[in-house]
This record gives C-alpha cells, sequence and structure tokens, in this order.
C-alpha cells in the first residue's frame, strides 16, 4: 500500500470515531483569495485562479455540457477543480460542477444533471473550488466558551491530501448539506500527528 493509501485510511478512521458528527458532508474550498499554495504538489498558481466570467449567450445542454456564442470559455481549467454556475432558470443547472474537457465554445462536466436551456439568461461562471468529503458537528456546551468557541461554530473534519492547498484562519468555504450551500469562515484548524486529517473550528458567514 501507498503511504498516501494509508493516510486516507487514518482519517477515514478517525472521522468514524468522532460522536455526533454528520457524515458525508460536501465541502467547496475556494482556491482562491487568503489560501497559501503549494506548487511542489499542486502546480497551481495564482495565475489560473479564475474569478468570474459572465455572459448572456451561455446555453446549457442536457445533461452535462454548457455551450456559447461568443463568450470564450477556454481559460477555464479542468483539473479536478469545480466551478460554480448560477444564472440558469432550471436550479439543477445552478451548481458547483467538475469540467472534464474545455474548448473556446464548451464545456463539457463530470456531473450528468444538468438541463437543457436555451441563450436568454445572464449566467455566471466562479471558481476555482476543491471539492471534499467530510462530516461535520457542533461543540458540546462544555467546549464552547462564548469567546473563542461560540454557539455559531461547527466542527470540520476531513482528510488533508484530498486538499492540494494549505488553509489559513479566514479563508472561505462552502457545505453543502440535504441540497443547501452555506458560507463558513475558517477560525482554526489543526491536523494530526499522521499528517492524515484536518480538524476545522468553522463559523457560518
Amino acid at each position: 500500500m501507498s503511504l498516501k493509501t494509508d493516510l486516507q485510511k487514518i482519517a477515514q478512521n478517525a472521522i468514524k470515531v468522532v460522536k455526533g458528527m454528520k457524515l458525508h458532508v460536501v465541502i467547496y474550498y475556494s482556491s482562491i483569495g487568503a489560501i497559501t499554495y503549494t506548487p511542489a504538489t499542486s502546480g497551481h498558481t495564482e495565475a489560473n485562479a479564475l474569478t468570474t466570467i459572465t455572459g448572456a449567450d451561455i446555453a446549457a445542454v442536457a445533461s452535462n455540457s454548457i455551450t456559447s456564442v461568443t463568450t470564450d470559455l477556454s481559460g477555464i481549467a479542468y483539473d479536478g477543480r469545480c466551478i460554480k454556475i448560477s444564472g440558469f432558470s432550471a436550479s439543477a443547472s445552478n451548481d458547483y460542477f467538475t469540467p472534464v474537457s474545455v474548448a473556446e465554445h464548451i464545456i463539457t462536466f463530470q456531473e450528468n444533471v444538468i438541463v437543457s436551456e436555451a441563450i436568454g439568461n445572464t449566467v455566471s461562471i466562479d471558481g476555482y473550488f476543491y471539492k471534499l468529503n467530510g462530516s461535520r458537528g457542533k461543540y458540546t456546551d462544555i467546549e464552547t466558551d462564548g469567546e473563542k468557541i461560540t454557539s455559531k461554530d461547527s466542527r470540520l473534519i476531513f482528510a488533508s491530501l484530498d486538499l492540494d492547498v494549505t488553509p489559513k484562519t479566514q479563508d472561505i468555504l462552502y457545505l453543502k448539506e440535504d441540497g443547501v450551500v452555506t458560507e463558513y469562515e475558517i477560525i482554526d484548524f489543526t491536523i494530526d500527528g499522521a499528517g492524515a486529517m484536518y480538524d476545522m473550528q468553522i463559523r457560518k458567514e
């Protein structure tokens, strides 16, 4: 077994034994802003950090593509990170998607949930985000002191090897639970001795 596989198993087992945690929370972690890049492992730089592309000529094609007439989509990366799409009438098409191929006027995604929709709305593409899986829970009354840890805070656990960047406090991440996406700020975090798992204190914005 590889070291990466061993560390992932350590993280998975650690998550399972934390009582009161909600398993299988989907995390969208922004890869722009205050995050420190580690090019030795990720190859990512601020130069390829997409902010927003907007166009009124973008259409949705079932079940996994968007197309444009003149808006240039070719600069969007397809390296495993997600982009967020908004502006379509169909809610299923307004979500986080993982590009698998990109050309000047078409992007194809890993997900197969997009609903066909003709040009008509102004559509925005934002990114980038790392899609992670983890567990979230509330702090106990004993752990909550009203100052460093408040009633607004949650505890988030996920495997460190799933994230190709080094997080910082005040970074923003988005948790998707039961179809609802909520924004959180990182207040504090630790990494276990094996370097396998992040344990984060996060606060709802």
